[in-house]
C-alpha cells in the first residue's frame, strides 16, 4: 500500500452500484471513500505503533465534489491521506481516479467519541503518533 502517508485502494465498479445507464449512483462514492479510509487505517495499524485503547471516530463533515462519472466495470483508485490531526478532529483528503482522470474528490472531518458516544478531544498520545502520517 504505498508509503506511510498515502494509501491507494483499487476498486472495481460493480453492476449493482450503477443506474440503468451504467453510471455509478452518486451515493456509492461515499462508500468508495469509506473503503479508502478503512484501508488507510489498516495500513498505519500495521506499524504496531497505534495504541489499542477504546476510541471511535465518527463523521462530522463530509464534502464530496464530483468531476466525471464512473461507469460499470471501471477500475478506480481511491487515494487517502491524513491532512490534519488536531485536538478536535482528523481531516482526510481523498480522491478517486480512473487511470489519470480525477473522478471525485472529498474532504472528510472525523471527531473522536467515547464509549457514551460523547465527543471528546483526540488523545494527545494518539495525535502525536498520527502526526507522523500527516501529508505535507
Amino acid at each position: 500500500m504505498n508509503n506511510k502517508r498515502i494509501c491507494k485502494t483499487n476498486i472495481r465498479v460493480r453492476f449493482e452500484e450503477t443506474d440503468a445507464l451504467g453510471v455509478v449512483w452518486h451515493g456509492n462514492y461515499a462508500r468508495y471513500f469509506e473503503v479508502g479510509r478503512f484501508e488507510w487505517i489498516r495500513m498505519i495499524s500495521s506499524t504496531d505503533i497505534i495504541p489499542t485503547t477504546f476510541l471511535q471516530f465518527v463523521a462530522k463533515i463530509f464534502h464530496i465534489e464530483y468531476h466525471y462519472p464512473a461507469k460499470f466495470d471501471d477500475w478506480l483508485v481511491v487515494t487517502t491521506e491524513l491532512k490534519k490531526a488536531s485536538k478536535l478532529n482528523l481531516v482526510f483528503s481523498q480522491n478517486i481516479y480512473r487511470d489519470k482522470t480525477l473522478i471525485a474528490s472529498a474532504e472528510f472531518f472525523a471527531v473522536s467519541i467515547d464509549k457514551e458516544k460523547k465527543i471528546q478531544f483526540v488523545p494527545k498520545e494518539l495525535r502525536e503518533i498520527l502526526r507522523l502520517f500527516v501529508s505535507d
